[in-house]
């Protein structure tokens, strides 16, 4: 009999628990503080995955306040034999000078499992309250991953407001990687603009979608990319274009030297939109303007020929076209035109850009060839000798399809 009272009990027992694990607000939360165990180490810091955290942390658990040691280091006129006795203020532990210089923020990893805004919050506080961190910190990368109406009531005012002072104080930050929800990215802008946010010392710039305002706030950049991995057209928001809202926001870096918007497909309107339009026998000096105005960009990146609006639209999603007896014409067809189409493109960013030193169309970098004259030429391994190419590109015998 008591056995059965406490079968029956279990399930109750579980669902009791179950109904205040995850409420997000809670500060009580230990999950959100730390997902793994309840570590003396903040968790941004065990984020870095850096190797002597990895080797050390077992030491810095044992110190009385793992934080303060990391965060709060002792001044330079501190010896570093003092630093390292044993029993002493760092417990024989000597902090490697790049210890701080990757920190992310990033909910979209495989072993952590956390909320989206929460996580954001949490980890911004702990790296606000890191002097040391903040002072050192080379790249920074943030991902807030929220799908659907995932804590859509996140306190805006308390995030804009943090990472507002999280980026104004990463005075050496030289690479900012910044994805946020394509429908959020507008909080940002606002706050940022209306708080007069500058990064001076950025160099190299990844944004994801409708986060184009960022471009005018690092006016040092040199390397503009678009973020990959995430969406660039959220049917849910209608904040404009964001595929033509981030190359004109690049007009403004005038010092850009990369540009690579190689992670989200164009359409026509899209190319038409930046000045790649494919009729340019009419107005072509209008056309070509926005992107020839960035005299200092040397290589830029495109997306695949197929997704440029050139007239192919690439392979098949199904290899089944490519048996048979017309399978390996099919193929040999279908190589052809994409090469076709890629010297299409050349064309058109030979005449648009003539200063680059290289670009690449997907996967394919072009030989570059400067004339005299000051124009540009482009060549693949098929120029010239298409056919010869081609027949060579087939990974088939014709016996094999046939």
């Amino acid at each position: 009999m008591k056995l059965n009272i406490f079968l029956m009990l279990l399930p109750i027992l579980s669902v009791a628990g179950q109904s205040t694990i995850w409420p997000w607000k809670e500060k009580a939360d230990d999950s959100l503080s730390n997902p793994y165990a309840q570590s003396r180490v903040p968790q941004f810091i065990l984020d870095t995955r850096h190797p002597w955290i990895i080797e050390n942390q077992s030491k810095l658990e044992r110190l009385p306040n793992a934080e303060s040691y990391l965060c709060f280091p002792p001044k330079e006129s501190t010896s570093d034999v003092e630093r390292a006795k044993p029993g002493g203020r760092g417990n024989g532990l000597d902090m490697p000078p790049d210890l701080f210089d990757y920190l992310e923020i990033d909910n979209d990893i495989l072993d952590a499992k956390r909320p989206g805004w929460p996580n954001a919050l949490a980890r911004a506080q702990e790296i606000r309250r890191c002097p040391a961190a903040l002072s050192q910190v080379k790249t920074f990368k943030l991902v807030i991953y929220a799908p659907g109406s995932e804590h859509s009531d996140w306190d805006k005012k308390k995030v804009l407001d943090l990472f507002g002072d999280v980026l104004g104080n990463m005075t050496r930050l030289e690479t900012l990687k910044w994805a946020v929800p394509q429908c959020d990215a507008r909080y940002f802008e606002e706050h940022f603009i209306e708080r007069g946010l500058t990064l001076p010392s950025v160099k190299r710039l990844e944004c994801s979608a409708m986060s184009h305002f960022l471009v005018r706030m690092c006016p040092n950049i040199t390397v503009l990319e678009s973020g990959r991995g995430f969406v660039w057209r959220d049917r849910r928001c209608d904040d404009g274009d964001p595929e033509i809202l981030f190359v004109r926001a690049a007009m403004f870096a005038s010092k850009l030297t990369r540009f690579a918007m190689a992670s989200w497909p164009w359409t026509q309107s899209t190319i038409q939109g930046i000045g790649f339009q494919l009729d340019c026998s009419k107005h072509a000096e209008e056309t070509i303007q926005p992107l020839s105005s960035l005299q200092n960009l040397t290589h830029l990146d495109l997306p695949d020929a197929s997704k440029l609006g050139v007239g192919w639209f690439g392979y098949p999603g199904c290899g089944n076209v490519y048996f048979g007896p017309e399978g390996r014409q099919y193929l040999l067809q279908e190589i052809q035109q994409e090469a076709e189409a890629i010297d299409r493109v050349a064309a058109l960013v030979a005449e648009v850009l003539p200063h680059l030193t290289g670009f690449t169309v997907g996967n394919t970098q072009a030989n570059i060839t400067r004339y005299e004259n000051g124009t540009l030429g482009a060549s693949f391994p098929w120029t010239g000798r298409m056919h010869e190419w081609v027949m060579d590109s087939s990974p088939y015998e014709s016996d094999e399809i046939d």
